[in-house]
């Protein structure tokens, strides 16, 4: 009997310590997942802290919104008022050539606009279907590069090696005034217009040639007696008019080039390219 009862002891002081010991490792799990929980909210907080400050530096670097240096932050409006306050100088920028009448030289602005109108009155002299909002925004945004690069003539054969370089380092600052869907849209356009790469662009780029050729025989191809330009020189820069509206190159060869030979404003080459065969547009 007191062999069962110090057996019956025994067992129970062995329950009590695993118990003891049971309850000792339940606690101990307890802490360690509340200090794995502490540990992973300090790296969900590190992360957020992490993405804020990467946001907080692209902001900083893009200079188009948030506070920086402790500016107020700008607005969609106040982006898209920069970038038009931005476009008023190229009413300052002029070109080589005159308006009507010699009476003075002629500015990005006033080409642009003359350009746009000329577009919408040819349309149906397009080789190719195009959508003219697009010809108009290309025609009108075309030339705003110049308000940094300066225009360059169309036969300033030294000016032209710069002149790429020039204007993308100008559309790459004046487009990046705009909120980053606008200046995506926009230099878009710019880049398509430069590249001859649609219908719109290729009869946008024949308008810029045939507007400043007109304003040039409208004042008795002067620009061209001035610069000594050749007829070589204009068949060149003229390579690829045809390619936006065919019929009005034709007429523009027939009406503004040809005159300005037979007066001898437009220095006399055929002979040499007789030989090229680029004497017929």
């Amino acid at each position: 009997m007191k062999q069962l009862k110090k057996e019956l002891e025994g067992k129970a002081d062995r329950e009590a310590v695993c118990g003891r010991e049971s309850r000792e490792i339940k606690e101990m799990e307890v802490a360690t997942n509340q200090k794995a929980g502490e540990t992973a909210d300090q790296r969900e907080r590190g992360t957020a802290a992490d993405q804020k400050a990467g946001e907080t530096a692209a902001v900083q670097k893009d200079g188009r919104a948030g506070c920086i240096d402790g500016e107020k932050a700008k607005s969609r409006l106040d982006l898209q008022f920069d970038f038009l306050r931005e476009l008023d100088q190229e009413k300052s920028i002029f070109r080589q050539n005159y308006i009507g009448h010699h009476a003075r030289r002629e500015n990005d602005a006033e080409h642009a606009w003359h350009m746009a109108i000329m577009a919408a009155v040819l349309r149906e002299y397009a080789n190719e279907e195009v959508d003219m909002e697009r010809v108009l925004l290309m025609i009108l945004l075309h030339d705003v590069v110049e308000i940094d690069a300066g225009d360059t003539y169309a036969y300033d054969e030294e000016g032209k090696k710069s002149q790429k370089k020039r204007e993308m380092d100008a559309a790459d600052r004046i487009f990046h005034i705009l909120p980053p869907d606008q200046e995506e849209f926009f230099r878009g356009l710019w880049d398509e217009f430069e590249a001859w790469e649609s219908p719109e662009a290729r009869f946008a780029r024949a308008c810029d040639n045939f507007q400043p050729m007109m304003l040039n025989r409208m004042n008795g191809s002067q620009s061209w007696l001035d610069h000594g330009v050749s007829l070589s020189q204009v068949l060149e820069r003229n390579a690829r008019s045809g390619e936006g509206a065919r019929e009005v190159w034709n007429y523009a060869y027939a009406h503004f080039i040809v005159p300005g030979l037979t007066e001898g404003k437009l220095r006399d080459d055929r002979e040499e390219l007789r030989g090229q065969q680029r004497i017929n547009p």
